[in-house]
């Protein structure tokens, strides 16, 4: 299944995969769009076959936070091995935002909040460097990047209680 994702992605002429093309598969069962065919091939890998983000718990419904969710492939992860899981994802960009707001509702995903903010210590509108895709960073990289504006706020307004993960 996760090979014939990696060959329904696009190739181009020297045989690499295209950093910036969109598209949605199916994967374990879950409908997932996506902005960077690349970056979805290397998440779903580190994410679903690696398990870098596994953690065990005697509590069938841990509290997680996921900051920076981009599409949100961890929270469906967590949604998988912790189904009562409680889920807060904060995501800075409103184009990769939209599309984990879509990945989640497509998938029927439960008990999960999405917030479009960035994070920081202080509450403020910052400048964001977005590359269309799913990269992005509050810091100029390159003058290929799209200048936005993003919300941020602070993670201690949206715990009131201990976090599992």
């Amino acid at each position: 299944m996760f090979n014939k994702f990696l060959q329904g992605l696009q190739l181009n002429k020297s045989r690499q995969l295209k950093r910036s093309r969109s598209g949605a598969v199916t994967l374990n069962g879950l409908k997932i769009k996506y902005l960077n065919g690349i970056s979805t091939y290397y998440e779903y890998q580190d994410i679903f076959i690696k398990k870098i983000y596994h953690f065990e718990t005697n509590k069938t419904d841990p509290i997680i936070i996921d900051a920076g969710g981009c599409i949100g492939m961890a929270t469906l992860y967590f949604k998988t091995i912790h189904p009562q899981a409680k889920v807060i994802i904060f995501e800075p960009d409103p184009k990769v935002f939209s599309i984990l707001k879509f990945n989640m509702e497509q998938n029927n995903i439960k008990d999960v909040t999405t917030l479009n903010l960035g994070l920081r210590s202080e509450e403020c509108v910052k400048d964001f460097y977005s590359d269309g895709s799913d990269g992005g960073s509050m810091v100029v990289h390159d003058n290929t990047r799209e200048l936005i504006r993003v919300n941020i706020d602070r993670l201690s307004k949206y715990i009131n209680q201990p976090i599992d993960f």
